[in-house]
């Protein structure tokens, strides 16, 4: 019936909505993952000049199968999506299980823990779930702990934020803190 496409039409534009962006900043992203990645292989090549202009540009367009998958983990990781932990497993496994919860509840909750991951590993809390998980092996020969970011980038992560948590500590304690305390 008229109704009812125009009522369908109608519920379908905000999912349009939102995917539109989705879109653009997916492709932006996946661009500059690819260009990055391109630049460091021709670094590790030894490339220099026209070499490494063409390598790139043919890196670019058309990324080694091998360079693909890393690209796509770190455009899901920028749009906050992608494999999540158990813990976050559990949780969006918990709301899925009612079909109109799945469908409007669970992508929100989906970014809410990936907001929340990506926060957690910036405090000293970060760190030390980091330090639990070399210590229990999970990095071993090139494994990844499940929904964790490759070692080298977590270690980056847990750094910057040991630096503003030791920077603001610093700060709160030369009394350089914009509220007053408790009297």
């Amino acid at each position: 019936t008229p109704i009812g496409r125009a009522l369908g039409t109608a519920v379908d534009i905000p999912g349009r909505m939102v995917a539109a962006p989705d879109a653009f900043f997916s492709n932006l992203f996946r661009g500059a993952e690819t260009g990055r990645q391109a630049a460091i292989a021709a670094y590790k090549a030894g490339l220099k000049g026209e070499e490494r202009v063409q390598f790139i540009q043919q890196f670019v367009s058309s990324p080694p199968k091998e360079a693909t998958a890393e690209i796509e983990r770190v455009v899901d990781g920028l749009m906050l999506r992608g494999e999540m932990g158990r813990l976050g497993d559990f949780i969006v496994g918990g709301l899925s299980k009612d079909p109109l919860i799945a469908s409007f509840v669970a992508p929100f909750a989906r970014v809410s823990y990936h907001i929340w991951n990506q926060g957690l590993e910036l405090t000293p809390a970060g760190t030390l779930a980091t330090m639990v998980d070399v210590a229990r092996g999970a990095y071993r020969e090139g494994a990844r702990p499940q929904g964790a970011r490759p070692l080298a980038e977590r270690a980056r992560t847990n750094a910057i934020g040991l630096g503003i948590t030791g920077a603001a500590t610093w700060q709160a304690l030369q009394g350089n803190v914009s509220g007053a305390g408790p009297d």
